[in-house]
């Protein structure tokens, strides 16, 4: 029995579907100017060990960046008492604040774009 070339795939185990390619299947559909498809590299056997090494040092760099630059730091307590004053408290990419019924939100400030 020959073998068989699959070109396009889906992994069960993930709880939401997501389809995988191969580099074949992409240049096809290349190759036929085939529109509606987004194709997000998820694994580059090009990657080496030296590539996560910088990829972490870069990581790493970015999270102490973060750290120096963070701002004052306040506990839960007393993000309530600020929002209670119609303040509005930020943690990064998230963002919380009393609306005018008194009702807390928290806002994800990177789930969506704007574009």
């Amino acid at each position: 029995m020959g073998s068989v070339d699959y070109r396009l795939f889906k992994i069960k185990e993930t709880a939401i579907v997501q389809f995988f390619v191969t580099d074949a299947f992409k240049q096809l559909v290349e190759l036929h100017v085939l529109k509606g498809l987004d194709f997000s590299e998820v694994y580059d056997s090009a990657f080496t060990a030296e590539k996560e090494e910088e990829q972490e040092r870069n990581y790493q760099a970015a999270l102490d960046f973060i750290e120096r630059n963070k701002g004052i730091e306040v506990s839960y307590d007393e993000a309530r008492f600020l929002m209670e004053q119609e303040k509005v408290v930020a943690s990064g990419k998230w963002r919380m604040q009393l609306d005018e019924n008194g009702e807390l939100w928290l806002a994800n400030l990177t789930a969506f774009s704007m574009a």
